[in-house]
């Protein structure tokens, strides 16, 4: 429990009557009187699902990261500045979703526990809080994706200033009481390793308007053209706040542009409201064909990215309760009769301490690559390491790994890979394999490839930390992932996939039939590392027998003519099996050389030359790693310039989900695929020892 104390009389606490947990947002008073702040007051606090915390009507933060049920994650947060001698007011706002989805495990309860020290006396969460259901969330709304939980759909009508000291809160209920601190589901409870998200304000563009008559939605918004009006340019931004004044139109549509994608959240003050006008918030990714390009909900990822509000009357603020995400922002106005505006965009970041890195002084070309990497993985860093900040925000074990190489290209920050790792245990389901996405219960996503790479993340962060104890902690479950892996091997003794479980195997046209050379090459590589784990930290387990089994099995079934297929029927050789079969040093030493050539000559000229199949961007990084273990730099940053060229060439700001996102519901901020950030740190570091010539 990392040395937690928890004192008598603490309690998690909920309405009175919260069964209906569907998208339901509630509210904790807590009145108090300070008489002496003569030190530090440290609040402990958490919450199931997510919480807001505002003392004396000031916001503090937002919380807790996300974290498995079964090892609740509380935040310590210093409240000493803004408490004052007197009465003071703590609020705390906290959401409940009221099922899982991809960032969270849904346990049919919901509670907020907290506490802190004031005067030499605990202050806890007991019956002496008032509760109460916020009404003016609505809680029959859809979700923003199948990743994610509901939109927030708020009547600010409803809106009763509960936030302000003043407020009688005489007929709210008392907090119930719903279980003691380690009652299930939160049997335990940890401490917060990652900082506390910081903000601050975009420079955001205003980049066209649109005016129609029409009904709203994103039918409207996808029908008709947006004008691209000169007098744009005279709306000022001033303290980071872009002021609209006297709008009186039907229906308008503001565009905003963050120049990048990112994680954030609209704030937005109205005055001379006459009531009911209706605010629609889109988050928008991508343009396409220069107009704003809103998802169609229909479908595969269930994509509605928006949040909508109708106005009170008189002045008020929207603040929107979640942390939402993309590149631009459409805020749409109804029903407006000269009502004045403003609005500013914070952005959301992980507080980074970076490393001094040796700058590109003569190829501007390769320097806006570093950057566009950069600023992919600095927006997919948030309370760890997430996919993309737009339309999953969620933590892929695959993902994770090129995201803790671009880590440590630019930081020695390597809490956020220990703390995936760790999810990925504590969710570990009763077969003894791991969750691909955490913390989550999405059973159909579970890719059996991601058990790979969790190992492969527990190498490298070892390799970064020399950290044994934390490794051998881990022995039980590398064994057991071993032991599990062994019951799914056909007569030849390759590894088939599990019933019910998916190979991921990449984004590209490989072939998928089994047994499947790249998925027994990864497997390879994953029962290598294993055995470099073990005897790294000294601990007695001998794999060399099932290793040169499955070797010799690999070259017996796949590899023909110098080329590694992927399926017995030769029907693909790809990037994929090639590059790993020299990760995992199969190849005569005669070989090599060739194989490294093909894998080059593919990326350069997408395959058109030898036919071999063209990895994606995040598969990438496996080729780059092949490369970069036989010092092919010269090839692997001509094969960035070439790839990722394209997207700096193009002044895109971030790197894609895959070379085309043209799909519906591509991504265009995806952090895996922005590995190429360390590699080319690694060449400049290689320029030092080595005169590589420049390229």
């Amino acid at each position: 429990m990392d040395n937690l104390y928890l004192p008598k009389d603490l309690f998690w606490i909920s309405l009175q009557h919260a069964f209906d947990l569907h998208e339901i947002y509630i509210r904790f008073r807590k009145s108090l009187v300070v008489n002496n702040i003569s030190k530090k007051i440290n609040l402990f606090i958490t919450a199931d699902s997510r919480y807001v915390l505002w003392i004396n009507s000031t916001l503090i933060c937002r919380g807790p990261s996300r974290s498995n049920p079964s090892n609740q994650i509380i935040d310590v947060i210093d409240i000493t500045k803004y408490f004052t001698i007197g009465e003071n007011i703590i609020c705390v706002l906290v959401y409940q979703p009221g099922y899982s989805h991809f960032s969270y495990i849904h346990r049919a309860t919901t509670g907020l526990l907290a506490y802190f020290i004031l005067d030499n006396k605990f202050i806890t969460t007991d019956k002496s809080w008032k509760a109460s259901k916020d009404e003016s969330f609505d809680s029959k709304v859809p979700r923003q994706s199948i990743y994610q939980s509901g939109v927030e759909k708020r009547d600010l009508r409803l809106d009763d200033k509960w936030l302000n000291n003043d407020y009688d809160s005489s007929n709210w209920e008392q907090a119930r009481i719903v279980a003691e601190p380690f009652d299930y589901p939160w049997t335990n409870m940890s401490l917060r390793s990652l900082p506390l998200l910081k903000e601050k304000i975009a420079d955001i563009e205003l980049i066209n308007v649109k005016e129609n008559k029409s009904e709203v939605g994103g039918d409207t918004l996808n029908q008709h053209k947006w004008n691209n009006l000169n007098y744009l340019k005279n709306y000022k931004i001033y303290n980071g706040w872009y002021s609209v004044n006297n709008l009186n139109n039907n229906a308008t549509y503001w565009l905003f542009d963050l120049n990048r994608g990112c994680s954030f959240q609209a704030i937005i003050n109205f005055k001379n409201a006459d009531g009911g006008e209706l605010i629609n918030i889109f988050y928008i990714e991508k343009l396409y064909k220069d107009q704003p390009y809103i998802s169609d909900h229909n479908n595969y990822c269930k994509v509605r990215m928006y949040d909508q509000y109708t106005l009170g009357e008189g002045s008020q603020k929207i603040v929107p309760y979640n942390i939402r995400g993309g590149r631009f922002l459409i805020l749409e106005i109804k029903n407006a009769n000269k009502i004045n505006f403003k609005i500013k965009v914070n952005i959301s970041f992980y507080p980074l301490n970076k490393k001094k890195i040796q700058p590109i002084v003569k190829d501007k070309n390769l320097s806006n690559i570093r950057n566009i990497c950069r600023n992919t993985f600095l927006g997919c860093l948030q309370d760890g390491f997430i996919d993309n900040p737009w339309r999953e925000k969620a933590q892929w074990l695959g993902d994770a790994l090129p995201q803790s190489y671009i880590m440590s290209s630019i930081s020695n920050d390597f809490r956020p890979l220990k703390r995936i790792i760790d999810l990925a245990e504590e969710g570990i389901y009763p077969d003894n394999l791991l969750p691909s996405v955490v913390p989550s219960e999405a059973h159909s996503y579970s890719v059996l490839d991601y058990n790979f790479i969790w190992i492969e993340l527990l190498d490298f962060y070892f390799f970064q930390t020399k950290d044994k104890d934390f490794i051998y902690g881990k022995t039980n479950i590398i064994k057991g992932l071993i032991e599990n892996f062994k019951k799914y091997t056909d007569k030849d003794g390759l590894l088939i996939s599990k019933p019910g479980k998916r190979l991921f195997l990449d984004w590209s046209l490989v072939s998928r039939n089994e047994p499947n050379a790249i998925y027994n090459f990864h497997y390879l590589y994953f029962l290598q590392k294993s055995q470099k784990i073990f005897n790294d930290i000294k601990y007695d387990c001998d794999l060399s027998k099932l290793i040169k089994t499955l070797k010799l099995n690999l070259i017996e079934k796949f590899f023909y003519n110098n080329i590694w297929y992927d399926d017995y029927g030769k029907s693909t050789f790809s990037q994929q099996s090639a590059s790993f079969s020299i990760l995992t040093e199969i190849n005569e030493a005669k070989n090599v050389n060739s194989i490294l050539s093909d894998i080059t000559e593919c990326s350069l000229n997408e395959g058109k030359k030898n036919k071999m199949i063209l990895s994606s961007p995040f598969m990438h990084f496996y080729v780059l790693l092949a490369l970069e273990k036989h010092d092919k730099f010269q090839d692997i940053i001509r094969i960035i310039k070439i790839k990722w060229g394209y997207w700096a060439k193009n002044k895109y700001p971030t790197t894609w989900e895959n070379w085309n996102v043209d799909f519906p519901d591509g991504s265009q901020c995806h952090s895996f695929s922005a590995h190429p950030i360390y590699f080319i740190n690694q060449y400049y570091e290689k320029l030092q020892k080595k005169k590589f010539t420049v390229l």
